[in-house]
């Protein structure tokens, strides 16, 4: 989200978010190539390597990092006000807690906060929102396994 919004606010790419695009190629790669989420029934265990299994899917990667771009910057557009007047206060006040946040979003906007956006995999003509909320239903006993926080730690500690 930050290089989206650099691009959209700035007009230029800076080097300062290296280390989130490293864990979006990442994320990706462990959605697409160690879940199976993608369109093909592929998991990189099956040939041994993650790095292997990353070149292999580089090109979907790729894909979907460039389609879920494209969604983050048509929302900071639609949203580019309350992006606005975020970082003014962030000018002032140095850092906002979530509730100065949402108070931002009701001074501008008279009412609460939206539900968070669907996400959409629209690189695969697939949306994964439905299918989440009904994983969500189906393991509300297991509301604290978060299988992306495993996934985000396991790359952390290779």
């Amino acid at each position: 989200m930050a290089r989206a919004a650099e691009e959209e606010f700035l007009g230029k790419k800076l080097n300062g978010v290296t280390s989130d695009l490293q864990q979006a190629t990442e994320i990706a790669g462990a959605y697409l190539g160690l879940v199976g989420m993608g369109d093909e029934l592929f998991s990189w265990l099956a040939i041994g390597s993650r790095i292997d299994g990353l070149k292999a899917l580089r090109p979907k990667i790729n894909e979907l990092l460039k389609d879920q771009m494209a969604q983050v910057k048509q929302l900071l557009q639609e949203h580019a006000e309350f992006v606005h007047k975020i970082a003014n206060q962030l000018l002032k006040q140095g850092d906002l807690t979530g509730e100065e946040v949402e108070q931002i979003y009701v001074r501008l906007y008279g009412r609460n906060r939206p539900e968070p956006y669907e996400i959409k995999q629209q690189a695969f003509g697939v949306s994964h929102a439905a299918k989440a909320t009904e994983n969500e239903e189906e393991s509300d006993e297991d509301s604290e396994h978060n299988p992306l926080v495993e996934l985000s730690t396991s790359f952390e500690n290779q």
